[in-house]
């Protein structure tokens, strides 16, 4: 969802990605090089990952606003409470565009195991499944040993 730019042709290079071409390897190694990892090591933390998520650029074509899926419980983690307790009635009312049946298999965590607590106003609870999402997280993608479990924003403020 972040990665748009990448498939896109280097400036000042007329080649474009294809499997056919000798040097594909060697321009993705330099597109990630010189565009994607300046701007991921410059995301130490979660609100670095929401100011770059909000703002449209040659990465990130839709904010994380537009996705209510992905916006509700990064809202949470950062304490924004008010939003996401209004993402979740909105989703929770079954007239979002986002529960449509098409969606409903990303959309089911969020609205049948996120929204309850959130609705609630049960952080402590929301909380604990922020965190049992990022561990299962950490350990599907296998970065155990990177990992280390900070607490949200959320968790820093009364709840």
């Amino acid at each position: 969802m972040y990665g748009n730019a990448l498939y896109y042709p280097r400036r000042g290079v007329n080649e474009y990605w294809s499997v056919l071409n000798p040097r594909a390897l060697e321009l993705l190694i330099a597109e990630v090089e010189d565009k994607a990892l300046p701007v991921l090591r410059a995301i130490a933390t979660l609100e670095d990952f929401y100011a770059h998520t909000s703002m449209p650029d040659e990465f990130t074509r839709q904010t994380i606003q537009y996705d209510l899926l992905r916006h509700a419980p990064v809202a949470a983690a950062l304490g924004d409470k008010e939003v996401a307790t209004s993402i979740c009635r909105e989703l929770a009312s079954g007239k979002s565009p986002w529960t449509r049946p098409w969606l409903w298999e990303e959309a089911r965590p969020i609205v049948e195991e996120f929204c309850p607590p959130v609705l609630a106003g049960d952080w402590s609870a929301v909380t604990a499944l922020l965190h049992r999402w990022e561990e299962a997280s950490v350990h599907k993608n296998k970065l155990e040993s990177y990992w280390q479990p900070t607490p949200f924003p959320l968790e820093l403020t009364d709840t």
